[in-house]
């Protein structure tokens, strides 16, 4: 099987070539860790390049978010079950649209493999079930709670029978499983919680970043 395992930063990425390096268990499996760069297109267009040239199986696509979920707490760790493009806004061009929606697509919210999940599950670590909303900007705790309050009910989305809000806000994600789904290639997102709801945000980033990877 070969695996694709990308990042946005190169601190999200480094242990996993260090263990890809001494661990003989990954000698069963091909695998390919790459860099995807920061925000939604970066994302996109090196999600596609390494589903194109490197032909993975599956991808796990890693590293840190902020929570938009009070309840979330520093190097907490989540699996994406689900995520939204947070800035995609139609409803003035057709009011029947709701946030998030892609026009003509009838594509909104975008989900990790439901396998994938289930054998994350599996290893005796606590992985929490997010919903990530994905953006383009660095919100602090202000803009956190901005954010929660100028979006309101708008990306709220239904998941396993129950309306969601955002736990989770990171840059990538949902362009990540866009372009895998387009592509039918398996992927699971994992996140490690790097700022909280109130703290701040750009404080506890840049000092538990790499606090948050090692948890992996």
């Amino acid at each position: 099987m070969k695996i694709a395992i990308m990042g946005a930063m190169p601190q999200e990425i480094e242990n996993y070539a260090l263990i890809k390096d001494t661990s003989p268990a990954w000698t069963k499996h091909q695998i390919y860790i790459g860099l995807t760069g920061i925000g939604k297109v970066n994302a996109g267009k090196n999600t596609e390049r390494t589903i194109l040239l490197e032909k993975p199986d599956v991808l796990i696509f890693t590293g840190v978010a902020g929570a938009i979920n009070p309840s979330l707490e520093l190097g907490d760790l989540v699996i994406g079950s689900n995520a939204i493009d947070s800035e995609m806004d139609c409803r003035s061009f057709n009011p029947e649209l709701l946030r998030g929606e892609i026009p003509f697509s009838g594509q909104r919210v975008y989900s990790s493999d439901l396998q994938m999940i289930k054998l994350a599950q599996t290893f005796g670590i606590k992985l929490l079930n997010a919903y990530i909303a994905t953006g383009s900007v660095f919100l602090d705790a202000e803009g956190k709670n901005y954010f929660v309050e100028s979006t309101g009910d708008s990306l709220v989305t239904q998941i396993n029978g129950s309306p969601r809000v955002p736990d989770v806000y990171d840059m990538e994600s949902s362009a990540i499983l866009q372009v895998a789904n387009e592509h039918k290639v398996p992927t699971l997102l994992i996140r490690a919680i790097s700022d909280t709801r109130n703290g701040d945000a750009p404080e506890d980033f840049n000092r538990f970043i790499n606090d948050a990877v090692n948890f992996y």
